[in-house]
């Protein structure tokens, strides 16, 4: 189950880059740092449906702003409270799993229902997200096909988190797609999933902590989860599984570990960025072909989301 209260310790870990993983968005450090608390977030609901997020500032020590702006009428500076909404917009993109400053590039419709005065004892920040920017993570599970290409490529049978094509395991379709748009094989064969390293014993019959990250041990999945898992699970219940661990693959981990706090599952299908009949792609030029001569939806060529023209 996705966290939905971050607490002052970890707010610091975001600010020191630790919290939500490699390259993800920072929050500035105390005395900067404009909440002590995330009460509530989540990529569901709120006034647009995209999700929203609330934070808490308590005021006992925010005496010397009171002390230092308007003396005979003292107030909190607007200017103060909008960077808490820039910092919490911000975090929320951390939270999804997006990469870079987290910097929000709009924040709109913003009210304050009273002024802060010393009287008040905290201050209660939300936003309600209305749009986000297109992310791998969002994508899968949205239910979209994506080209995963990153840092040097895997020499041996199998793609392991560099050439990739990922989807959501959860969607009964998303064999049929594949296959349609790239694959072309039997119908009756499924795709294998990646998981992290923390959850694999959790959705399949190994112990905690298995490592199998070369894509080559069948396992069962777990009985209970069969159901949920219908694009990686054989007939006779068993998945050949990667398992994913953040010493051995960074950015793959922290992917899987961003998709599980929208889905609720740190894994995805996994299967190589190639069409049938042709090596794994190699070069950026075959991953951009590949991409262009198929049906998939989105390549990630490094850092640089490519997506096809709208009709």
């Amino acid at each position: 189950m996705q966290n939905s209260f971050f607490d002052r310790s970890e707010l610091i870990r975001c600010s020191e880059g630790t919290l939500f993983g490699e390259s993800t968005p920072k929050l500035p450090s105390p005395p900067l740092l404009a909440f002590d608390e995330v009460v509530e977030i989540s990529t569901q609901g709120g006034k647009f449906g995209r999700g929203y997020a609330v934070a808490r500032k308590n005021l006992s020590s925010m005496t010397w702003v009171f002390d230092n702006h308007f003396r005979e009428d003292p107030v909190m500076p607007g200017t103060m409270l909008v960077e808490g909404l820039l910092q919490l917009a911000g975090f929320f993109g951390g939270y999804l799993g997006g990469r870079g400053k987290g910097r929000a590039a709009r924040v709109d419709d913003i009210r304050f229902l009273a002024e802060v005065t010393p009287q008040d004892e905290e201050i209660l920040y939300r936003i309600d997200v209305r749009k986000h920017s297109a992310d791998h993570k969002l994508l899968v599970a949205e239910g979209r096909v994506i080209a995963w290409y990153r840092g040097r490529m895997e020499f041996g049978p199998r793609a392991l988190g560099h050439r990739s094509i990922l989807a959501d395991p959860g969607r009964p379709e998303m064999r049929d797609r594949i296959n349609a748009m790239v694959k072309m094989r039997e119908a009756f064969r499924p795709f294998a999933p990646a998981v992290s390293l923390e959850q694999v014993g959790q959705w399949f019959d190994v112990p905690p902590m298995t490592e199998l990250p070369y894509m080559i041990t069948t396992v069962d999945v777990r009985e209970e989860h069969r159901s949920q898992l219908p694009a990686i699970t054989h007939v006779n219940g068993s998945a050949r599984v990667q398992t994913v661990s953040s010493k051995d693959n960074p950015a793959f981990h922290a992917l899987l570990q961003a998709a599980g706090r929208i889905t609720g599952r740190e894994m995805v299908l996994n299967t190589s960025f190639n069409v049938k009949g042709q090596p794994i792609v190699n070069t950026p030029q075959e991953a951009i072909c590949t991409f262009l001569g198929t049906g998939i939806e989105f390549l990630f060529l490094e850092n640089i989301l490519v997506s096809r023209r709208r009709q």
